[in-house]
């Protein structure tokens, strides 16, 4: 890494930015769904992984805003919660 830095700063910036996102992306989904595995087996732990993961990116699409919607599909009981958190004012 040091010497890309010497090389090319750009670069280096490009791609610890990457870096950056990606340990972000780790540390909220083990701050969010636990950090444990209960799973025993290698197979069960993957999956367990997975699960997170994936609820972790349905929650950052029930998120975005409906102008972003309209390109992805979602379960409609996510939908339906959306839009119910709209029509309540705070």
């Amino acid at each position: 890494m040091l010497v890309m830095w010497r090389r090319s700063k750009k670069l280096y910036k490009k791609r610890y930015h990457r870096r950056s996102l990606a340990e972000t992306a780790v540390s909220t989904v083990k701050r969010r769904f636990n950090h444990t595995l209960y799973s025993k087996k290698r197979r069960g732990q993957k999956n367990e992984l997975r699960l997170k993961v994936i609820t972790y990116n349905l929650s950052i699409i029930a998120r975005l805003p409906a102008r972003f919607q309209s390109r992805v599909s979602l379960p409609s009981e996510l939908t339906e919660a959306r839009n119910e958190r709209e029509r309540i004012p705070r």
